[in-house]
């Protein structure tokens, strides 16, 4: 009898490293994707931090082709008050070298590598290693109609092994399958059922996000003012808000493109709802050439920097959205039998600590490498749903609201702090608190060594 599938619901990068990682180890999956084929990789100008444990998955445990050539290399940072006068300047290289080996607990801060990537591109890297022509997508790739709802099946002994996992899909349709892997984001259909009649709503982080992308010519003096672009990386840009002009303004350069940025305390999200049904945006709503034009208006007296970025990004590549995250971030992952939940489905969070694609990379890859070698499912929900991993993801998530709130705060006073840390805390803590945002995926990843000597062991 053939075994039945591994269903991933959602084929963003959480659940195409968890396809990638069953398709190494031989594992029958099925991906399901409630947006349209022809609009999955849309680039919409959303980026990716990469922290050093997705990067050593990516690279090294999945050998995904070209990854070393498409995601950028982060190799530095210019601080600039928002009014474009210099704070600082940072090196990765220099500022590793200065770490303690206590301070990176244990780790060689010297190895440790980060980066930035497009969303499509990280997603067409992922897709070209799964799907290596169109007809191998038939069947294995069902895009088009979403999750509507699940049911277990015990099957005919009632026992682990004879368990199933039906799901109903929005246009109809049902599938079979082993497990349930939910990786379809933050307003996830799968926790929406797991949870039903428990208290879990959204969080709105008091933060309104505008992000976008604009091409950069070749040396161009817009490639020069705003990122010096080297042979070894990119540096990233960040303005600080000040009293007069609150917000915070971070841009990279990734693959000739300027991805940024911009971001505002607000009291409310935009729009009457918290979230759209424009999936290649998630959630965000698309500016037009009237609220971009506002949206210039309110950025009057910032960085001639900023401008220009925004200037040359056209209204159409512009999203605006709200940040939000969780309110409760106790509740399982898993329903302690055949559905799991990865990703921003288990613990959505804001930006300000790059970790939400890094944690959803490592879920999947942990999870889809646990069930490839596992005989059972209920082991591989024990080992993913543990107290350590769900407090240490918890401490990064009040971090980045922590972060967010004084990155973005209206109060001259914070943003003169602010403006001090940034100039003169020394490098070493400032790197040592990017690896840390990092330790939760490190140690998360270091069980996973230990239960399975043979793979190959975590990066710094």
């Amino acid at each position: 009898m053939t075994e039945l599938p591994v269903i991933i619901a959602g084929a963003g990068p959480c659940g195409l490293v968890a396809a990638l990682t069953l398709k190494r180890q031989g594992i029958r999956f099925v991906i399901i994707e409630r947006a349209e084929r022809s609009k999955l990789c849309a680039n919409v100008g959303s980026g990716y931090d990469l922290a050093p444990t997705a990067i050593e998955i990516l690279t090294n445990r999945l050998e995904v082709k070209k990854m070393n050539e498409v995601y950028a290399n982060f190799i530095g940072l210019r601080v600039q008050t928002m009014e474009g006068s210099d704070i600082r300047e940072l090196r990765i290289a220099e500022m590793a070298k200065k770490v303690h080996f206590l301070q990176a607990k244990g780790r060689d801060a010297t190895k440790a590598k980060f980066g930035t990537i497009n969303r499509s591109d990280l997603q067409n890297l992922l897709l070209e290693e799964l799907f290596p022509t169109p007809q191998s997508e038939s069947g294995v790739l069902r895009c088009g109609a979403g999750v509507q709802s699940y049911e277990k099946s015990k099957g005919i002994d009632g026992g682990e092994t004879s368990a199933s996992v039906i799901v109903t899909l929005s246009d109809g349709s049902t599938l079979e399958g082993r497990i349930l892997l939910a990786c379809d984001g933050i307003h996830s259909a799968v926790r929406k059922q797991m949870h039903y009649g428990r208290k879990d709503d959204l969080h709105f982080c008091s933060i309104t996000c505008y992000w976008g992308k604009c091409a950069i010519p070749k040396d161009s003096k817009l490639e020069q003012d705003v990122l010096d672009s080297t042979k070894e990386g990119t540096y990233g840009i960040l303005l600080a808000g000040s009293g007069k002009h609150p917000g915070s303004f971070v841009a990279m350069l990734c693959n000739n493109n300027l991805i940024w940025t911009l971001l505002f305390k607000t009291d409310a999200p935009p729009g009457a709802a918290q979230h759209t049904e424009d999936l290649t945006r998630r959630g965000g709503k698309i500016l037009d050439e009237t609220s971009k034009a506002k949206l210039l208006e309110k950025v009057t007296g910032r960085s001639d920097l900023l401008r220009t970025c925004l200037e040359a990004t056209s209204a159409s590549d512009i999203t605006e959205a709200g940040i939000f995250d969780r309110n409760d971030n106790t509740l399982p992952y898993t329903d302690g039998e055949c559905v799991v939940l990865l990703g921003d489905a288990a613990h959505p969070q804001s930006p300000f600590m790059g970790q939400g694609c890094n944690m959803a990379v490592v879920d999947a890859y942990v999870v889809a490498t646990r069930l490839a070698r596992h005989s059972s499912i209920l082991e591989v929900l024990k080992a993913y749903d543990t107290p350590s991993r769900k407090s240490s993801v918890t401490k990064v998530i009040e971090q980045a609201r922590f972060v967010g709130s004084i990155s973005v705060s209206t109060s001259a006073i914070t943003c003169w702090l602010m403006k001090i840390v940034l100039q003169y805390l020394p490098s070493s803590w400032l790197f040592a608190d990017l690896m840390n945002g990092d330790q939760s995926n490190h140690d998360f990843m270091a069980l996973l060594d230990q239960d399975f000597s043979d793979l190959a062991g975590a990066t710094t």
